[in-house]
């Protein structure tokens, strides 16, 4: 008998041996073949945006994540050095999604990741997504090995990734709370060190970001500048909101006020009766981006005053009037997040025909001159009538996942590792798409940079539900270690 039970552990050791080997072959394979379609499929050269040049030539508005990546690259190099990473990043999230989901599951989620030819594009342009992409995968993989395995020192490192995405997108240190879920969900599995958990979710992050705006001021002194005053100023110009106290007309406060209040009004208008949700969107979009940018201009030139006191001016001014109509502004939120989830919006071959023809029948459009997109003719588009719906599915699906997360930490629970993965994966996406809601524009750019995050989250409660309802035979196949 002796002799049997050391021949059935000496079988089960070698059978977890070739899955082990099985699983490391099908993350090498998946990473190298991530890396070879993305050289294969690399343009002559980057590709640029309008935002690009400011990350090259260091704009004072930018955190210098990228810039200072590029600064170390070049251009050209980016090109190559993006995709490598994003390649080694993703073998690194298999590696560890291998252990937590097992090999099936991994291989799967990496399989997503890799046949994204939206996101694919984003490793050859000079564009933050990319190398934000690739901390956001290296996450990932830490926050499965914490699920399965928490140390404190895996949660530091998390957080100070997240700190490093900070630095390279703003909208990262939205990914914060997810090192306070986790470590509230792993609160049972570290009774002598809790302390020290919360410590390591939250200070290397902040020290990371600290350091980044100390370089900033070292780098640009008081010129250093930031996007947010526009992107306020923008909204507080979409919404309707009780008129401000009476200023002097001619003060810089009184042309920030009136333009507010009189100039951007028939924009409102035009917005507001639109209608459909997608005629609604296209528009509150792509006026929003206007009026942080090409259609203030001449109100920023017209101030005469020092940058960084307008700046200041229309920050304060735009959150007083935001202050003033909060539900408008909640409601403009709204309809950026719907759009975040909505891919093809303005092209959905049901509302194409509404949204041309309002748009011909209102011309001229308010300032269509400095928005010359509102005014061009949308094709349909029938790749909507598919991705559509089932973008707005895994949105529903994830934000439940994100909330039952928090329901969760709130009670110090001690879920399974693979419920665990899939809630903090779940608000990773959904902390930074709501913060870009409230403080940006909704574009499915932006929830592009979060699919390995919704991969991960999908396939993670995939094992969720295996492990509740699944017969033995499947929950032992999607096991393979």
């Amino acid at each position: 008998m002796g002799i049997q039970a050391r021949d059935m552990t000496a079988e089960r050791d070698d059978g977890r041996q070739a899955r082990a080997g099985i699983g490391a072959w099908t993350v090498g394979l998946l990473a190298c073949a991530y890396a070879t379609l993305l050289f294969i499929d690399r343009p002559p050269e980057p590709l640029v945006f309008p935002d690009s040049e400011s990350y090259l030539g260091f704009g004072a508005e930018r955190t210098l994540g990228y810039p200072l990546f590029l600064a170390v690259f070049g251009a050209d190099g980016a090109i190559v050095a993006q995709p490598l990473l994003a390649a080694l990043a993703l073998a690194f999230l298999g590696w560890q999604l291998r252990r937590t989901l097992g090999v099936v599951l991994a291989g799967g989620a990496m399989l997503a990741v890799i046949v994204n030819v939206e996101l694919g594009t984003y490793h050859h342009a000079i564009l933050t997504e990319s190398v934000f992409v690739s901390l956001l995968m290296v996450l990932l993989g830490v926050l499965a090995r914490c699920a399965t395995r928490p140390t404190i020192g895996a949660i530091a490192a998390a957080s100070l990734i997240v700190g490093l995405a900070a630095t390279v997108r703003p909208t990262g240190l939205a990914l914060l709370p997810v090192l306070l879920l986790a470590a509230l969900m792993l609160w049972p599995r570290l009774p002598r060190r809790r302390a020290t958990l919360l410590v390591a979710a939250v200070l290397p992050a902040l020290l990371a970001v600290g350091a980044e705006r100390a370089a900033g001021v070292a780098v640009f002194g008081t010129d250093r500048a930031s996007l947010l005053p526009r992107h306020l100023f923008a909204k507080a110009g979409m919404i309707a909101a009780p008129a401000a106290p009476a200023v002097e007309a001619a003060s810089p406060r009184g042309k920030l006020i009136a333009a507010l209040e009189r100039d951007f009004a028939p924009i409102r208008d035009v917005v507001r009766e639109a209608p459909t949700f997608a005629t609604r969107a296209h528009l509150a979009t792509n006026y929003e981006i206007c009026l942080a940018y090409a259609c203030t201009d001449a109100l920023r030139a017209r101030l005469d005053v020092p940058d960084s006191e307008r700046e200041r001016l229309m920050q304060e001014v735009a959150l007083e009037r935001i202050l003033r109509a909060p539900g408008p502004f909640l409601g403009l939120a709204w309809l950026h997040t719907r759009r975040l989830w909505t891919p093809y919006t303005a092209s959905h071959p049901a509302g194409v025909s509404a949204l041309n023809r309002y748009v011909g029948d209102r011309r001229p459009l308010p300032f269509e001159a400095r928005a010359p997109v509102l005014t061009q003719v949308v094709a349909p588009r029938r790749i909507a009538l598919a991705v559509q719906p089932l973008m707005l599915a895994i949105g529903g699906a994830t934000a439940a996942l994100a909330i039952v997360g928090l329901a969760l930490a709130m009670r110090r629970a001690n879920p399974r590792p693979a419920f665990t993965l899939a809630c903090t994966a779940a608000l990773a996406v959904h902390g930074p798409l709501v913060l870009t809601a409230l403080a940006g524009v909704g574009t499915i750019r932006y929830t592009l940079a979060f699919w390995p995050a919704i991969v991960v989250a999908l396939a993670a409660a995939v094992q969720v539900a295996i492990d509740a309802l699944g017969p033995d035979r499947l929950r032992t196949l999607l096991r393979l270690r």
